[in-house]
Parts: C-alpha cells; structure tokens; sequence
C-alpha cells in the first residue's frame, strides 16, 4: 500500500465467476490522526496497488467489511480516536468506486466488531 495506517477494513470485489478481482482498503488511522479517507486498490492480476477514483464521503476507521454480492459493505466505525461510532453502512460500488450510504442502518452504532451477512430466511431472529 502507498499509505501507511491501521485499524483499516479490508473488502473484496469479485468478478462474475466469483473470483477475487481486487483487494479495497478503505478509510484507516495512524497515530496522529482521526480516520482516513483514503482508499487504495488492489489489482489481484496485477498485484499492484492505486489510489481508488472516489474517498470516503469521510474519515472512517475499526470499520467492518461484509462480503455483498460482488462487492462489499462498509459498516460502523470510528471518525476521531476517541469519538462516538457511527452507525453508517456504506456499500463499495465497484463500477464507479463510490461509496453509497445505505438506507438500513445498525441499530446501534458499532465499532471494530466482525459481522455477515445473514439472509432472513436462514436466521429469522435477525429481522
């Protein structure tokens, strides 16, 4: 990566047989700051890295990714060190490498927790 950080989340887009096509690293924080907004990709072909087309729509980090469809949902997370989690979910679009904020949002704000992806019909508890 060409930008140094952690407690990063880490998403995967798929191509239409199921294989990995690229690694994204969204958001991150280092030592002297608040969240990070920048993304960077990986080209699995490749195995080289770019900054993404689009930054997160703010600086997020201890981010969760969850596998959706080809692509992947960014839930919760931290803006500041310190600060409130946030009970944002965001889903990566990999054609246009924006971030849309969902409608659906936790029910509490969360951060550096793991999550799936759950159907309803698989687990009607969680609906």
């Amino acid at each position: 990566m060409k930008h140094a950080r952690n407690l990063l989340a880490c998403g995967v887009v798929r191509n239409a047989d199921g294989e990995a096509k690229s690694v994204v690293v969204p958001g991150g924080s280092t030592s002297e700051s608040a969240g990070q907004d920048v993304v960077e990709i990986l080209d699995v072909g490749t195995m080289t890295w770019r900054f993404g087309k689009h930054r997160l729509p703010h600086g997020l980090f201890a981010s969760t990714a969850v596998p959706y469809g080809n692509s992947f949902l960014l839930v919760g997370g931290l803006e500041r060190h310190g600060g409130p989690a946030v009970d944002a979910v965001y889903k990566f679009d990999p054609e246009t490498e924006n971030w849309i904020l969902m409608p659906q949002r936790l029910n509490r704000p969360k951060h550096a927790v793991g999550a799936v992806l759950v159907r309803p019909d698989e687990f009607p508890a969680c609906n």
